[in-house]
């Protein structure tokens, strides 16, 4: 626990120093940019098509069955919330991908006076196709997981719910804490399997960052500075983490 408690405050750290740095601030600036954009076009894509998404799952019927599709219609709104916020950040984290590693990096060379081994702009954008399969190997995973438990959340009354909001908020965490975690070890040349081992390692701290991450995530207007802060927070923890296993 109280290692989970002291990684939850990573993020906002990483929100202080991202910001309030002027030697990381031009660096946080084009993701936070692209992230907007993106979030306001997803957010009217999403209003606009709701109503035809919502006569696929279940046309608006007549008398008592009302009782029944207006809650599916909540249900229905934030699951579509949650699935395009994800979307965005897959797609954020492809085309922002060589400023949030030049942030990363900066950060670890801030801090250790080395970089670690530096990845060129030139280098990510000629490797985009494994950044792409890399971050849809990692949103499927997460889909893989969470599909199930929302169609298991619809046709099980309470205990459905339930299992589908821990179990989602656990998976969400943890797809946080790898996604965020990831740049330093990508640039170490870590393999999948070998970068899932370290967080094993340290599950509540992961646990933790993650949920920390979440958080700002769903915080109104702080959500646009939001991938500068878990970049430098995931930065600066998987450093301590790193520093602790040795």
């Amino acid at each position: 626990m109280r290692r989970a408690l002291a990684a939850f405050a990573y993020p906002l750290r990483g929100l202080r120093s991202a910001w309030g740095d002027a030697r990381l601030r031009a660096l946080a600036w084009p993701p936070a940019v692209f992230f907007c954009g993106a979030l306001v076009g997803t957010a009217v894509a999403c209003v606009k098509g709701f109503g035809a998404l919502s006569a696929l799952v279940w046309a608006r019927p007549a008398g008592a069955w009302l009782v029944l599709w207006y809650p599916l219609q909540v249900f229905l709104a934030l699951a579509l919330a949650v699935a395009a916020l994800f979307a965005v950040l897959v797609v954020q984290a492809i085309f922002t991908a060589p400023w949030n590693d030049a942030l990363s990096e900066r950060v670890e060379r801030l801090r250790t006076g080395q970089g670690g081994p530096p990845s060129s702009v030139r280098q990510l954008l000629g490797d985009v196709g494994r950044t792409i399969q890399i971050e849809l190997g990692k949103l499927a995973l997460y889909v893989g997981v969470m599909l199930p438990l929302f169609v298991l959340s619809s046709l099980v009354p309470v205990v459905g719910p339930v299992v589908f909001a821990f179990v989602g908020w656990i998976s969400t965490a943890l797809f946080f804490a790898f996604d965020y975690m990831d740049w330093p070890m990508s640039r170490r040349g870590w393999g999948f399997r070998r970068r899932i081992a370290f967080l094993r390692g340290d599950l509540a701290s992961a646990m933790g960052f993650g949920t920390g991450c979440w958080l700002l995530l769903f915080l109104p207007v702080v959500n646009v500075f939001f991938v500068a802060g878990a970049v430098t927070g995931g930065t600066n923890l998987f450093l301590d983490l790193s520093e602790a296993k040795r």
